[in-house]
């Protein structure tokens, strides 16, 4: 089963009631055999069409043999900043 932990859901609201800014942040765990897991991680930042936006993602692994006598883990992250009309992305990988 995978678990799913919400860390934060933000969305302040003008007086007319439409959505000015939201912030999300959201991890998908799962542990798998032989103690290794398995990791999501995605937040984002909404705001108003003058302001920095931004989604940042994460992938997570570490895996480990049976007898725990090897392990592998790394990860994956992309970022995306979005500010001006321009979208400006990152990557970083590590294993």
């Amino acid at each position: 089963m995978v678990e799913l932990f919400s860390l934060a859901t933000l969305a302040l609201k003008k007086k007319d009631q439409k959505i000015e800014n939201a912030i999300n942040t959201h991890i998908y765990y799962q542990q798998i055999k032989n103690n290794s897991s398995i990791t999501f991680l995605n937040t984002n930042v909404k705001r108003a069409k003058e302001y920095r936006n931004a989604n940042v993602s994460a992938l997570l692994f570490d895996l480990k043999t049976k007898q725990n006598n090897y392990r592998f883990e790394g990860s994956i992250l992309r970022s995306e900043i979005l500010e001006n009309g321009a979208k400006d992305d990152g990557y970083k990988t590590s294993f």
